[in-house]
């Protein structure tokens, strides 16, 4: 059967039926798989995504927006939400820095200097997390009960 013969039975245009006869012959199949890659290229290189992934692994707690200025620092725009994606898809997920608590008054209770005792609630000092104020309240405790078991030592 002829290219023509076909059009006519059928009722399509020639070089439809020619265009469909040869993707048969050469590929196997009528349809043809469409390419994967579609769509907006990458922004990102994959030495980039590689330079992005060892920075977030030797800071783990560098925010999006720190890996940012510093690709900005090496001449390379990149948006945050971007860096972010490319941190998700190497498993590398989002770690936020630690706000450190304030000294409230109740924890203030509980180290209480003055006529040479030292409350119960002492112990649970090395437990918490405490902001500046809270590590020199300590460091002036500690550097007392050294001049105390000195002076004791002393006698």
């Amino acid at each position: 059967m002829t290219v023509r013969d076909i059009t006519e039975a059928v009722g399509a245009g020639k070089s439809s039926v020619y265009r469909t006869i040869n993707q048969q012959t050469n590929f196997g199949a009528v349809f043809r798989k469409r390419k994967s890659k579609r769509g907006r290229k990458r922004k990102t290189t994959p030495r980039t995504d590689k330079f992005l992934v060892h920075n977030s692994t030797m800071h783990p707690y560098k925010t999006s927006k720190d890996l940012q200025r510093e690709l900005l620092a090496i001449g390379m725009s990149v948006d945050s939400p971007t860096i972010q994606r490319r941190l998700i898809e190497a498993e590398k997920f989002a770690r936020k820095p630690i706000e450190k608590q304030l000294l409230t008054p109740a924890m203030k209770k509980n180290v209480s200097i003055g006529s040479g005792n030292i409350s119960a609630g002492l112990y649970k000092i090395e437990r918490r997390l405490y902001s500046d104020d809270a590590k020199r309240l300590l460091v002036m405790l500690v550097s007392f009960i050294k001049i105390l078991l000195h002076a004791i030592l002393l006698r």
